[in-house]
C-alpha cells in the first residue's frame, strides 16, 4: 500500500467530511443515552462537585428499552427467490456473511442511531489461502446453480457464478451516503473514513484514510504526514495493493452502499425522545444513592454543656481510616447490645438527623418512566414488568397498549424491508446473476393473537362474516401458512358455516324469485359475486322458488 505524490482535487471529499463532522455528535450522543453513560445534569455547579466527591455512579439504563424492543420485533423469516437456482446462489451468499447474526445486530445499530449503512463488494479473501472462503462448495445444487446461471448470461461467458460476495456493517460514525440537493431520493456519492495506526516500532502518527463511492468509481485518499486533514490540500490519492490504477473501476453502475434508516433522508434514533426522562431518572437515582448511606448510619449531633470535651460519642477515632472495616473496640466508650446501660457525661442533649424519605424519589420516578413510555410510544410493561402483577390487565388491553408500539414495527419493515432487497439485488448482480431476480423477503410477525380473549373475538369476527383468511392474518399468521391451512382443508368448518348462510340466502331470494321481485338471471349473478366464482369454474346455480 502506498499513497501518491498527487494532491487530491475533488471538492465531493471535503463536503463528505463535512458532513460527516456535523452528524457525529448526534451519533455520540445517541450512543452515550443507549450505554447510559452520559453525565447528570446539575441545577449549580457546587451541586455538581458536592455529588462528584461522593463517587456516586449508578445508571438504570431505560433509555434504551425503545431501541432494544423494536430490535427484538424485527426478525427476518425468509429471503427467497422463484428461481431455484438464483435462490440457491442467494442462500449460500445469506449464509457466507452470517446473516443470521448480521441482519439482527444491523437492526439494533439502526434503532440506536438512527442510520447504518451496508457496503457490498466481491469477497477480497484469496481462495488459494483460506479454503474456509473458496469458491469451491461440495454441495452438488449449488455447483449446478452457478453453471446453470453462467450459460445465461447475454456474453455467453461459461465463468462459473462467484457466490462469494461480501456484506458488511458500516457505523453512520464512519459513513455516510450524500444526498442529491434537488432530489433527495438520489445518492450523489458515498463516504467512509476511518484511522489507520502508524506502523509498528515507529514514531509515525495515525493518518486517516477516506474512500468516495460513485456509481462508475471508487477514489481513496489518506491524510497527508502530520496534517489535521481539515482541508482539500492536506489529502494524497492512495492504492492499495492490488488496485489497478487510480481510481478504482466500478463495474457494477451503482453506488456499493446502503443506507437503513428510520426516517428520510436521514434517521433518528427511536430512543430521542427518552433522552429528556432518562436524565430526570439518573438525577433521581444519582441523588438517592447519595443518600442511602444516612438511611444505614444516620448522622448524629450532641449538644454538651458549656465546656465539655467529651468524645463518648464518637463512630471513629480522630486518627482512625474511616474506609477500614476494622473493629478494634476503641472507636467509642458506649456499647451497643441488650441490657447496656449508657452514661453520658456532661451532655445535655443526643439526637440524630432523619434521613429523606425514600418516597421524595421513588413516586417521581414511577412517573418518570411512564412518560418515557408514552414519548417513544413503548407499552409500559416493557420498561416495568411489574405491571403485570399490579394491574392485572386483561389481553385486549395488552394488545390494545401495543398498537402504536406494532404500526412503527410495520414503518420498518417496509423501510428496512426494501433496503434490504436493495441488498441483495446488488448482490446477486455482484456474485455474476445477470438476471431481474424476483426476491422475496418475508418478516416474522411481530405479534399474535394466542389467548383466549382474542381468539373469541377471532371466532366471533367469522361468525359475523369475516372471511376466515383476513381473520387469520389479523392474528398475526404469515400469509402463505394461512393459505396452506385453507389449502389443506384447514378452516374447513368455518366453510361449511359460510355456505349454510348463504344457502338460507339463496333459499329467501328464491322465495323473491318466485313473487317476481326479482329476475333468477340477476340472483344467479348476485350469488356468483359472493362467491367470487367464474363462468369457466362452475355450472350455472338454479335458484328455485319456496
Amino acid at each position: 500500500m502506498a499513497s501518491r505524490a498527487a494532491r487530491a482535487a475533488n471538492p465531493d471529499l471535503m463536503v463528505g467530511l463535512q458532513q460527516l463532522a456535523n452528524s457525529l455528535p448526534d451519533y455520540h450522543r445517541a450512543e452515550m443515552y443507549y450505554e447510559c453513560t452520559m453525565p447528570e445534569f446539575f441545577a449549580s455547579i457546587r451541586l455538581r462537585r458536592a455529588l462528584e466527591r461522593t463517587g456516586v455512579s449508578f445508571r438504570f439504563n431505560l433509555a434504551s428499552t425503545p431501541v432494544d424492543t423494536m430490535a427484538d420485533r424485527l426478525e427476518i423469516a425468509s429471503l427467497t427467490c422463484a428461481d431455484q437456482h438464483v435462490d440457491d446462489v442467494l442462500q449460500e451468499i445469506w449464509a457466507h456473511n452470517l446473516m443470521d447474526l448480521t441482519a439482527g445486530s444491523l437492526h439494533l445499530r439502526t434503532g440506536e442511531f438512527g442510520d447504518a449503512y451496508v457496503i457490498v463488494w466481491p469477497s477480497a479473501a484469496d481462495s488459494d489461502d483460506d479454503p474456509e472462503l473458496a469458491n469451491d462448495t461440495n454441495d452438488a445444487e449449488i455447483q449446478h446453480s452457478r453453471k446453470e446461471l453462467a450459460t445465461r448470461r447475454p456474453d455467453g461467458a461459461a465463468d462459473d457464478v462467484n457466490t462469494k460476495v461480501d456484506i458488511f456493517y458500516n457505523s453512520p460514525k464512519t459513513t455516510r451516503i450524500i444526498y442529491d440537493a434537488e432530489n433527495p431520493r438520489v445518492k450523489r456519492f458515498a463516504i467512509k473514513k476511518w484511522t489507520e495506526p502508524g506502523p509498528l516500532g515507529t514514531a509515525s502518527k495515525p493518518r486517516n484514510r477516506v474512500n468516495l463511492y460513485y456509481r462508475d468509481r471508487i477514489e481513496k485518499y489518506i491524510s497527508a504526514p502530520n496534517s489535521k486533514g481539515n482541508q482539500l490540500k492536506d489529502w494524497l490519492l492512495y492504492e492499495d495493493d492490488g488496485d489497478e490504477g487510480w481510481p478504482i473501476e466500478n463495474p457494477y453502475g451503482q453506488i456499493p452502499v446502503f443506507h437503513f434508516r428510520t426516517d428520510l433522508p436521514y434517521g433518528t434514533p427511536e430512543h430521542r425522545a427518552a433522552y429528556g426522562p432518562q436524565d430526570a431518572i439518573n438525577k433521581l437515582i444519582i441523588t438517592h444513592t447519595a443518600t442511602i448511606d444516612y438511611h444505614g448510619f444516620p448522622q448524629r449531633y450532641v449538644l454538651s454543656e458549656a465546656g465539655n470535651q467529651s468524645d463518648e460519642l464518637a463512630d471513629f477515632d480522630a486518627d482512625d481510616d474511616i474506609n477500614r472495616f476494622e473493629d478494634t473496640g476503641h472507636d467509642s466508650t458506649l456499647r451497643s447490645g441488650p441490657g447496656e446501660v449508657w452514661w453520658l457525661n456532661g451532655v445535655k442533649q443526643a439526637g440524630q438527623f432523619t434521613p429523606p424519605n425514600p418516597e421524595i424519589f421513588l413516586a417521581p420516578l414511577d412517573t418518570y418512566i411512564r412518560m418515557m413510555a408514552q414519548v417513544t410510544r413503548t407499552p409500559l410493561h416493557y420498561f416495568d414488568p411489574q405491571v403485570y402483577s399490579r394491574l392485572a390487565p386483561s389481553g385486549e388491553s395488552i394488545r390494545a397498549s401495543e398498537v402504536p408500539l406494532l404500526k412503527k414495527v410495520r414503518k420498518r419493515q417496509i423501510s428496512y424491508g426494501s433496503t434490504w432487497l436493495e441488498v441483495f439485488d446488488f448482490a446477486l448482480k455482484v456474485a455474476g446473476v445477470d438476471s431481474d431476480p424476483d426476491i422475496a423477503l418475508r418478516w416474522i410477525p411481530a405479534a399474535t393473537i394466542d389467548d383466549a380473549a382474542g381468539w373469541s373475538m377471532i371466532q366471533a369476527k367469522q361468525q359475523a362474516g369475516v372471511p376466515v383468511r383476513q381473520t387469520l392474518l389479523e392474528a398475526g399468521y404469515d400469509p402463505d401458512m394461512v393459505d396452506s391451512w385453507l389449502v389443506n382443508g384447514e378452516g374447513l368448518e368455518q366453510r361449511v358455516d359460510l355456505l349454510v348462510k348463504i344457502a338460507a340466502a339463496a333459499q329467501q331470494l328464491g322465495t323473491a324469485t318466485g313473487f317476481g321481485v326479482l329476475d333468477a338471471a340477476d340472483v344467479n349473478k348476485v350469488i356468483m359475486t359472493v362467491l367470487n366464482l367464474s363462468d369457466s369454474s362452475h355450472e350455472e346455480l338454479t335458484v328455485g322458488t319456496a
